[in-house]
């Protein structure tokens, strides 16, 4: 393994390698329109270039599956090699006939090799992000997108700047460099996947069950090809605005097309800038129910509207802004040594999206105006992303849009030697926590990468409002609150979550503190019950400090009466290594509590508190 410095530098050169395929491919595809619209350019005819136009990404479609077997398995190093001097000696075949019609689409073999490139990036990134683990994985994902986002519109710059260009050697001559930087930058030495020994049929078919098996990689997967339609629509849309009759010329329709091109644009990059506002990979999901509502709003407007600069400006913030939660869901939920069946169906429903748009645009040549089609597509594309969105992502969208409306109240601070240990995917573990304050759950939920199954007092949960959130988004366990009883269900609703694969939350001491004086209560006979019929889960104890006090606790009377409202109060969480209860602890319920209670205490360290005085015997403490 290399090391954290060569990495990175690996990190860094790699993604300005893909702004800089993605400037190429640009040029090239507007360029291959250019042909398509006016017949020729310069020496360039329509036959060539135009059907790659197209159907761009149709080629990518077809190819993915190899393409993710290619980056799933030890030889991609190798592959890349070959496929570099290829493509390098196909595009100087041009050079030694420029005025000859060239035997293979330019548009065409850079779409090819676009895709072969950025699967083969998009899996070794992938990797990289997990041991980078000093960056967030939402913040590595978002900025490769951004360098690509930066390439896309250096692109349009460059074919606007020489909008009389009759020839692509300029983009040819980048992405000979381009090539020349990949075959040095993407054989990075990383720990190989055993997954392909089963030969390439059974591979990707258990790569792409265990893919569609998964709830949080099922979603974005069904949506990226939609998202991916939408945007090529409304680009098709926005080419073909600037024509508005057979007096307008040629300069009137680039300068309509240029301005729209560019709002659309810098829409999307900001867009992307927004999704960086949540690094929690997870909760990031909130931006695309709303984005998705939004963006109906912004079809509706281009339908019935005068106006066409402010609703292509919003529409291009709508979807750069639930692309990347998308890609981070499925890079981030995909089981390690699967990224390149991931990235088969990331690129290769990318890839049906932008085709399925290139039929509609072959469709719409045998009609005047295609302009009203895109838009009643856009419309009705929108407006499945947002129905679809509000259901599936529910509760990322209530936790994210809670935190957010939060924000100004509470500053959570993490710290500790866990916080680098944390599962950052479904993991069977068990948070515990203590509970000073209602909003215990919201703070440590924030703070934590992969979502958790929560154990909630039925005192709260069978509110009328909550109970809905509780039980339908949130999938809640509830816990009677109620004195000794024979039999606890709860107890059995948690070991299934825990055989399912989820994590769980829960406040030991079953009870919100009351009392300056009692920091922390015995712990009850439920943890234990849990960890005697699953002794391996390991639990991870969380010390949350600055709750207390709060307008949400009991210090000073009830929560909520009578108390100063929080402003820019700081909570900070210390985090524990992960532990296993020792089997001679685990034999003894009163050890065992005992054991996670000095736990919890030795979480206040990382924080700058100093452990509890806890008693080392049963005798003694709160029930």
């Amino acid at each position: 393994m290399s090391s954290p410095i060569i990495l990175r530098l690996r990190f860094l050169g790699l993604t300005l390698a893909v702004g800089l395929i993605v400037w190429t491919a640009t040029v090239l595809a507007f360029f291959a329109w250019r042909v398509l619209v006016e017949g020729h350019v310069g020496h360039q005819e329509t036959s060539p270039s135009a059907p790659w136009l197209l159907l761009l990404s149709f080629p990518a479609a077809l190819f993915s599956p190899v393409m993710g077997y290619v980056a799933q398995s030890g030889f991609r190093r190798q592959f890349l090699f070959t496929i570099t001097l290829i493509i390098f000696a196909i595009l100087l075949v041009p050079f030694f006939d420029p005025k000859g019609q060239p035997w293979i689409s330019y548009a065409g073999l850079v779409s090819l090799f676009t895709v072969q490139y950025l699967m083969l990036a998009h899996v070794v990134l992938t990797e990289l992000k997990f041991h980078l683990r000093i960056l967030q994985l939402a913040y590595v994902s978002t900025f490769v997108i951004l360098v690509a986002m930066t390439g896309f519109l250096g692109g349009i710059g460059f074919v606007f700047s020489w909008a009389n260009m009759s020839d692509p050697a300029e983009a040819l001559k980048l992405l000979l460099a381009a090539v020349l930087v990949s075959g040095t930058l993407l054989p990075i030495s990383l720990p190989e996947t055993e997954t392909t020994s089963d030969g390439f049929v059974k591979t990707m078919r258990a790569g792409s069950k265990i893919l569609w098996k998964e709830r949080y990689t099922r979603y974005p997967l069904l949506m990226i090809p939609v998202v991916s339609f939408l945007i090529t629509l409304t680009a098709m849309w926005i080419l073909r605005a600037g024509v508005t009759g057979p007096e307008t010329t040629i300069a009137q329709a680039d300068t309509v097309v240029w301005e729209r091109s560019t709002r659309f644009a810098l829409g999307l990059l900001l867009g992307w800038v927004w999704s960086l506002s949540h690094p929690n990979t997870f909760r990031s999901g909130y931006l695309f129910p709303h984005a998705s509502v939004l963006a109906v709003f912004c079809a509706g407007w281009l339908i019935i509207g005068e106006s066409r600069e402010t609703p292509v400006l919003l529409l291009g913030i709508c979807f750069g802004s639930v692309i990347s939660p998308l890609w981070n869901w499925v890079s981030n939920w995909t089981t390690p040594g699967w990224h390149g069946v991931a990235a088969m169906w990331l690129f290769g429903g990318c890839a049906a999206g932008v085709a399925l748009a290139g039929g509609v645009g072959l469709l719409g040549r045998r009609v005047d105006d295609i302009a009203p089609i895109c838009l009643y597509l856009l419309l009705g594309g929108t407006l499945v992303m947002a129905i679809t969105g509000w259901a599936a992502l529910a509760r990322p969208m209530m936790e994210g849009s809670l935190e957010f409306l939060l924000l100004p109240m509470y500053h959570v601070h993490r710290r500790g030697p866990g916080l680098q240990k944390l599962p950052v995917r479904r993991e069977p573990v068990i948070y515990i926590a203590n509970h000073a304050a209602w909003f215990d759950p919201l703070w440590l939920s924030k703070s934590l990468p992969a979502p958790c199954t929560p154990m909630m007092s039925s005192t709260f949960y069978d509110l009328p409002v909550i109970s809905f959130l509780m039980r339908q988004v949130m999938g809640t366990i509830r816990v009677p609150d109620v004195g000794y009883r024979k039999e606890a269900p709860e107890i059995q609703e948690a070991i299934a979550e825990i055989d399912r694969g989820n994590a769980l939350l829960i406040f030991p001491e079953g009870y919100l503190r009351r009392k300056d004086e009692i920091m922390m209560r015995r712990f009850g006979r439920g943890i234990w019950q849990i960890l005697a019929e699953r002794p391996n889960t390991p639990v991870i104890a969380c010390w949350i400090e600055g709750g207390w006090g709060s307008f949400f606790s009991h210090k000073n009377g009830p929560p909520t009466k009578k108390k100063k409202f929080d402003l820019f109060r700081r909570i900070d969480i210390g985090f524990r290594d992960p532990v296993i209860v020792p089997p001679e602890i685990l034999a003894d319920q009163m050890k065992t509590r005992l054991y996670l209670m000095h736990e919890l205490s030795m979480a206040r360290v990382p924080i700058g508190l100093k452990p509890l005085e806890l008693p080392t015997t049963g005798e003694g403490g709160d029930e």
